[in-house]
């Protein structure tokens, strides 16, 4: 027997180590807790690899002309992001009868602004979970607890939010990926959302990520609406150090003009 540690089994199953901890707290992948820290029994996993790897060769392929082609594509799209781009942009237009759209954000939408700077294996998205069901057998979704799983794509989704603010609304970002249109958060309140996990959480990683897209999206950035959103939050301080420290302290003078 060999006892695996989390940045190991990540490696091995090639998720992000976030994700093995949600797979873990679920209960869906097999650990065990040895000195307070969670290690794997690597036979174990490759039992529970097996056993998902075969559960994805069941998985029947769609049916509709139209949905074969956009399927056969993502399939066969080497650069993970935007396979996970297309795919939520397959989901929102199996979705486009309902007035409100999925929108992109955490990980995935710091790894879209940053240019894949950022790495996460897991999409989160703002969107009621009972919609997402209605649609999870035309997308060969299968269901466990707060995450949905496309096996066959690597795909692993999740809903931790149902709506995001009618004031984040005017401010997101509208893409087209091939032929499918895909909304994600604002970078805006993407860096809101890493600065309160920075003050509040005392997460010196989203701090770090919060400043890289300031750096990264600085020309596209609307200051004015990122200044009075970090006051209303009470993290304008930190906006405002991690401003001077990026030699930007201009755009946020002018943006109180």
């Amino acid at each position: 027997m060999t006892w695996l540690k989390i940045k190991e089994v990540a490696n091995y199953l090639q998720l992000s180590e976030r994700t093995v901890y949600k797979l873990v707290r679920e209960g869906s992948l097999p650990a065990a807790r040895i000195g307070g820290v969670y290690r794997f029994d690597s036979e174990e996993i490759d039992i529970w690899l097996r056993t998902k790897k075969s559960r994805a060769k069941r998985v029947r392929p769609l049916k509709i002309q139209g949905e074969e082609v956009a399927w056969a594509k993502i399939s066969k799209e080497p650069d993970e992001l935007k396979k996970r781009l297309l795919f939520i942009g397959l989901l929102t237009e199996k979705l486009s009868h309902h007035s409100s759209k999925p929108v992109i954000v955490g990980g995935t939408a710091v790894e879209f602004y940053t240019a894949g700077g950022y790495a996460t294996a897991d999409i989160d998205i703002a969107y009621p979970s009972e919609l997402i069901d209605e649609v999870k057998d035309k997308l060969n979704l299968i269901a466990e607890g707060r995450y949905w799983y496309n096996e066959e794509l690597g795909i692993v989704l999740e809903a931790p939010i149902a709506f995001v603010d009618a004031v984040a609304k005017e401010h997101l970002t509208k893409v087209k990926i091939d032929d499918l249109t895909v909304y994600l958060l604002g970078v805006e309140d993407l860096i809101i959302d890493r600065l309160n996990a920075f003050v509040h959480w005392q997460s010196t990683d989203d701090g770090n990520w919060a400043k890289e897209l300031m750096a990264i999206q600085a020309e596209e950035i609307n200051w004015f609406y990122l200044k009075d959103t970090a006051v209303d939050n009470k993290v304008d301080k930190a906006l405002m150090k991690m401003a001077d420290e990026l030699n930007l302290r201009d755009k946020l003078s002018n943006a109180s003009n």
